[in-house]
């Protein structure tokens, strides 16, 4: 057999499992990156069980094809078996909209609120399609829910009971 024939060049032969120091591998966009460095709590949810998780490392680099950070968890206490997938979670410090919420004008992503009854488009600069977003406006702030994607800033609004 000749060279390159069996493996080629940089190929894994094998991997090597710690079982002492299971940890968790996943994907976050960089606007997440600091929510979950931020978040009091973060789980893995797999067949049913949350199991805590804290974080070890981030990865400085952005992934060409995912546009996202790889991270790596360890467990808290008790370890999910090596190989289990699930979803990692986490809770918000500032509670965020949902995503239904928000909408696009001029290619920027936010919310209407009311101002002297009238609409205004906040742009959440941070802001990700599909996902909740954070927003730093007074708790007493109204936000638009209903007939939000016809609207217009300066449209006048007529608030229901």
């Amino acid at each position: 057999m000749g060279i390159g024939e069996f493996v080629r060049s940089g190929t894994p032969l094998l991997d090597i499992e710690d079982l002492d120091h299971v940890e968790v591998s996943s994907w976050v966009l960089p606007v997440e990156v600091a929510s979950l460095l931020a978040a009091p709590r973060i789980f893995l949810e797999f067949s049913g069980t949350r199991l805590e998780l804290a974080v070890d490392r981030v990865s400085p680099i952005v992934d060409r094809t995912t546009r996202t950070h790889e991270v790596r968890l360890r467990f808290k206490s008790l370890a999910a078996p090596v190989g289990a997938s699930g979803r990692v979670t986490w809770t918000e410090r500032n509670p965020g909209l949902p995503a239904d919420l928000l909408v696009q004008r001029d290619g920027k992503l936010g919310i209407f609120v009311v101002e002297d009854q009238n609409a205004r488009f906040l742009h959440l600069a941070n802001a990700v399609e599909g996902r909740p977003a954070a927003m730093d406006v007074s708790p007493e702030t109204l936000v638009v829910t209903s007939g939000r994607h016809n609207l217009q800033s300066g449209d006048r609004i007529e608030l229901e009971q």
